[in-house]
């Protein structure tokens, strides 16, 4: 069947659906960037994303969670994670960092204290 501004009502079965420019299911656009609702969604071509919520200084994640100028949780495409709050069970490994105020890098555990 070919048609041009065909309205079908009840139930479509088919074995492959394409839309090649665009369309909306349930309230949500298809459209050649990806399936969205505003800026939560799906979203492919040159910065592929999962999106829910917006973090609009953190263009970089690739994974969002949150809202607001920096969010509140994200992952990039190169694997950094980001939380702004985080309860964490099980072993963490790293090689570098500071907790706590206090500095570790693989071989000492110091804390730099200025008088």
């Amino acid at each position: 069947m070919y048609a041009t501004d065909a309205r079908i009502t009840g139930k479509i079965t088919a074995t492959e659906l394409t839309a090649d420019t665009k369309g909306t299911i349930g309230g949500w656009s298809l459209d050649s960037t990806g399936i969205h609702s505003g800026s939560t969604g799906i979203f492919s071509g040159s910065s592929p994303s999962i999106t829910i919520g917006t973090a609009e200084n953190r263009t970089d994640w690739t994974f969002v969670v949150g809202s607001g100028s920096t969010g509140s949780f994200g992952v990039t495409s190169g694997g950094s994670l980001y939380a702004t709050s985080a309860t964490i069970s099980g072993d963490i490994y790293a090689n570098k960092g500071t907790i706590g105020g206090w500095s570790f890098d693989g071989v000492d555990i110091y804390k730099t204290i200025t008088n």
